[in-house]
């Protein structure tokens, strides 16, 4: 099965049975508000999609975790979904861009890097704070466990554990004068 999200204004994520590759055949398709710009399979039956949260008029500025069930073909649907800012703040994760930055810790848990954007109104300048938020996927929901502040001011660039530690691979540009 090959899994396809495109977005105009709703996120529809097709499912594509690849059994016979010359004659690739839509099973199902599922739309729903914002999009998905990263797909991660968590189970044979549950994939995780890491983009922008949205309503039915375009993106609202938040990401959004979304679960998908996709266990029957032809159905496939958002068994749950969080948001990353309650809508208070522009939110990116760079897991749009570089997929190492996304990390899977145990067969439910996973990990997911957020920059937030916030305009700070007493010098009209943009304040982004960086950070890892930790997930678990249990009973068919995906829930917020922890959130790791990394830094202001910088790109997260990827994360891995060592042993029990876990390390993010920042570029910190607090005093370069960006």
């Amino acid at each position: 099965m090959a899994y396809v999200v495109t977005f105009r204004q709703t996120d529809p994520l097709f499912v594509i049975d690849l059994s016979d590759p010359t004659n690739p055949t839509v099973k199902g398709e599922l739309k729903i508000t914002g999009f998905s710009e990263y797909l991660h399979p968590i189970t044979n039956n549950l994939l995780i999609g890491v983009g922008q949260d949205g309503t039915e008029y375009g993106t609202n500025g938040d990401c959004k975790i979304s679960l998908f069930d996709v266990s029957d073909p032809s159905k496939p649907f958002e068994a749950s979904k969080v948001t990353v800012a309650n809508g208070n703040a522009n939110v990116h994760s760079p897991v749009s861009y570089n997929h190492k930055c996304f990390v899977k810790l145990s067969e439910n848990e996973f990990a997911v890097p957020f920059t937030f954007y916030r305009l700070v109104y007493q010098n009209n300048e943009y304040a982004n704070y960086a950070f890892y938020i930790r997930y678990k996927v249990e009973n068919g929901t995906v829930k917020e466990i922890a959130r790791y502040s990394l830094s202001e001011k910088c790109e997260i660039l990827g994360g891995t554990y060592v042993g029990d530690t876990f390390f993010a691979v920042v570029n910190d540009y607090k005093n370069s004068g960006f």
